[in-house]
Formats: structure tokens, sequence, C-alpha cells
């Protein structure tokens, strides 16, 4: 009886025993199905060779194909940090719908409590600010914190759940939008001597491309020309267009630990390590010290006025003394009449007008120690 009650009951427990297992795998199979969907809708990046600074933020379809596309600024002072959110208010300002982010990377040295006005100036960009770990280099000990944590820079291509960026320099007046950049793909490009001197045909496809897939090739860059570097080929990094990669982070990463090079800065490391590189057409990136005495870079357009018309953005590299310098390091003459050059173009002066009006409107959180602003000197 014994062993007849022993094995009546052997089947219900084996029974028993699958149903649990059945139910625990359905269980496994459904949390990982949910956290994947999860992490997908969030915008984490899928993959991690290198971990990343920043805490998860969302993200907004850019089309209807699902690709994930953000403007983005760093920031490691104050100053930057207001600069930042000009560009931010920019970039909205011409025609850059919501659907792509804009992402500011905020070193985590910066306040961890915006103010109120920073807040709303940020919510008017409709831009986020991501925290990361400050990055030095002992190449570039000695110089000022802009300097000395630029290449913080570089964080820019970890991965944080975007499928292409448009990095901006924040230091930059922005003309003219720049969208389509993020359809950029091989059959977009144009040999190098094209770049140097493209001609109108492929400068109109250029502005209007058509994207016929939204497979983005991983090892690709474009930037403009370093025009005022030599030797060349060297591209600025003052604008790029990329799709981010932790692989390739690390390979800057290790790039920067190993150099013994005095003076390292991101520019260069990135002209080291990144290749393939296609460059945009100069007039992207222009420096506004070629307004400053009888414009006469025309690249491949019919003249200064026509080049300055099609300039995507100005990089202030001088003061209106024509010396180095930034917009923040002066402040306007006395009746807002600038001491001008008798031949530079109207614009060299606008764009500081155009900065102080902008830093005064979105910044009034920025002390003076802040900003370092001293008065304009004499020409």
């Amino acid at each position: 009886m014994k062993v007849q009650m022993h094995t009546s009951l052997e089947p219900k427990r084996t029974s028993c025993a699958r149903l649990t297992l059945q139910v625990v795998l359905i269980g496994v199979i459904t949390l990982t199905l949910f956290s994947a969907l999860f992490i997908s809708y969030i915008g984490l990046p899928r993959s991690a060779d290198l971990a990343s600074t920043t805490a998860a933020h969302a993200w907004a379809k850019a089309n209807p194909t699902g690709t994930r596309f953000a403007y983005m600024l760093y920031a490691t002072t104050k100053i930057s940090l207001c600069n930042a959110v000009i560009m931010a208010h920019n970039i909205r300002r011409l025609g850059t719908p919501p659907s792509i982010a804009i992402v500011i990377l905020a070193s985590v040295k910066l306040d961890s409590h915006p103010t109120s006005e920073w807040s709303a100036a940020l919510d008017a960009a409709n831009a986020v600010q991501v925290p990361v770990e400050p990055w030095t280099s002992s190449s570039l000990q000695g110089r000022s914190s802009v300097w000395w944590e630029s290449l913080t820079k570089l964080r820019i291509f970890e991965e944080r759940g975007y499928d292409k960026v448009v990095y901006l320099d924040a230091d930059m007046w922005l003309h003219r939008n720049l969208d389509h950049l993020f359809m950029l793909k091989r059959n977009n490009d144009v040999n190098d001597d094209q770049h140097e001197n493209p001609p109108r045909s492929h400068q109109a496809t250029l502005d209007q491309p058509k994207a016929t897939s939204t497979n983005v090739d991983s090892s690709m860059l474009w930037a403009p020309r370093a025009y005022y570097i030599s030797p060349q080929p060297f591209f600025a990094s003052t604008l790029m267009v990329f799709t981010p990669s932790n692989a390739r982070f690390r390979q800057l990463y290790d790039a920067v630990t190993q150099s013994t090079r005095q003076d390292y800065f991101d520019m260069d490391v990135l002209n080291d390590v990144w290749d393939p590189v296609t460059f945009l057409p100069s007039h992207y990136v222009v420096l506004n010290s070629e307004l400053l005495n009888s414009p006469s870079l025309v690249f491949e357009f019919a003249n200064a006025s026509d080049r300055i018309a099609h300039t995507y953005a100005h990089h202030f590299s001088a003061l209106p003394n024509g010396t180095y310098g930034k917009p923040w390091e002066v402040d306007r003459p006395v009746g807002h009449k600038w001491r001008t050059k008798r031949k530079a173009a109207p614009l060299f002066y606008q764009l500081f007008d155009m900065y102080l009006d902008a830093n005064d409107r979105l910044c009034p959180w920025l002390q003076p120690r802040d900003v370092g602003r001293h008065p304009p000197q004499d020409s």
C-alpha cells in the first residue's frame, strides 16, 4: 500500500514541478521583454563598452522611422553654461522642432541646483542639462579652467541613446538652420576637392538632402576644415556630425592618457584618432576675425558679401580691437557705439551686440565674477 501511494503521488509532484518551472520561465521572459522595451523607450544606450557619466533622460522621436537626433553642447563654467543656453535658443529660433533634442553636457562641478531664471531659459529652449564628470589633462595644467577642462567636450561621443548628433561649440553665433546635417550619409558626400570648392549643384543637395535610408555609419564624422591651420588636412571641432560610439570614445580616452604631448587639445586628439573624416564646406564655420579687415575670404562664392550671407556660424575669435578674445570679456561702449575699423564689415560689430543682448536677456543669474568683463579697448 505504501508503495502504491508513493507511486500514485509521483506523477502529481512531477506535474507540479513542471508547472512551476513553466511559470518561472514565462515570468523571466516577460520581465526581459518589458525591460528591453522600457530601455528602448527612455533612450538608454544599448551598449556600454565604457561607462557613461550621465543620467538617463527622455528623448522624442525626430521622424516616423524612430531615428533619434540631438544637438549637443557642453559647459564647464558658468559663462560657458550661459553660452550654451544662448546657442540652444538660437537653434530653436532658426526653426529646429522640439522633436530634435538639445542636450547640454554640464560639469558636475557647476551648481547642481540652477536658479529659476536658468531653469526658465532651459525650458524656453526645450533643452535638457545632463551632468557629466569634467575631464582634465596634465598636458593642459596651468591654463584657465576653460582650457583645463576642455577635454570634457569629448564626452559628446559617449552613447546616450541618440542615433545622430550635431555638436556645436557654444562660443559661436548661429545664423542658419543646421537640421539638414542629420541626414548626411555616405551617398550625400562629395570628394575632398569638391568640399574645398563645391559646385552649386552639390551645395543645393547639401542644404536639402534626400534621405534614402536610416542607416548610419558609426565610423563616419563630418566637420568643416580648420582652414586657418597649417598643414592641412585638419578639421575643426567647432561643428561635428557623428553617431555616438563608446568604442570611439575609448580610442579618444586612450589617446589622451597615453600621449606625452604638451597642450594636447580636443581638436588635436580628434585629428590624431578619427578616420575617416568627411570635410564639410569651409563656410559652415568662419572665424569672426575674417570680418574685421576688408573681408576677402570668399571660398567658392562670388564675393565676400555672398560668403557672409551663406555662412552658417561665426566663431568668436577676435575682440572689437582685433586682439584675440571672446564677447563676454568686453562690455558695450558708452552709447552702444563701437569704435569701428574703417574696413570692417558691419556684421563684425553686430555680432557683439547680438551676443550681449542675448547674454543680458537669458543669463541674468550670472555674477560679474563669472564673466570677467572689462571695458572695450581702443582700436
